[in-house]
């Protein structure tokens, strides 16, 4: 069976067209993989300053302390937030409260609330999210009157 010249370019389109679908599918997972590793680059050099700090005998509850923070709430319960709720409990700071889209997500037996809800008022909200921390500071602007911070801001005031 041979083919004309309008069945070759109708073959050669779809053919294109098919390449470049699985192109853009591919450069989106490049790019969400390179997101990922932005973000677990990101919570390890945190981390790598806290626990450098902690070695040198400061503790995050002597930095919020010393700031007149008491009582804090935690936006982003996941990695960094858990270990911040374990560092802070029985420290003289009390974590009121979490905030995450995902209520269901924290194993620290705080409360979570969705960022969009009634917040309960508290001396400083910190967003333990390393590379959404200004998007999630501007969701809360206006929302709340107490400073918001980052993890980093906060592991900075234990040097």
């Amino acid at each position: 069976m041979r083919l004309n010249k309008f069945q070759i370019k109708i073959v050669l389109g779809v053919l294109i067209a098919s390449i470049l679908k699985i192109i853009c599918v591919y450069d989106r997972s490049i790019d969400q993989e390179r997101l990922k590793s932005r973000k677990f680059f990101s919570m390890f050099r945190v981390m790598d300053k806290w626990m450098e700090a902690k070695q040198n005998g400061k503790s995050m509850a002597q930095g919020l302390l010393k700031c007149g923070y008491s009582t804090v709430a935690i936006y982003g319960i996941h990695y960094l937030g858990e270990r911040l709720v374990a560092e802070l409990k029985e420290s003289g700071v009390t974590v009121l409260y979490a905030i995450d889209k995902n209520i269901s997500s924290s194993n620290s037996g705080i409360q979570v609330f969705r960022p969009d809800g009634t917040l309960p008022q508290t001396d400083v909200i910190i967003v333990a999210s390393t590379i959404y921390f200004y998007n999630m500071k501007q969701k809360m602007q206006g929302k709340v009157s107490c400073p918001i911070i980052s993890i980093e801001e906060a592991v900075d005031r234990m040097c």
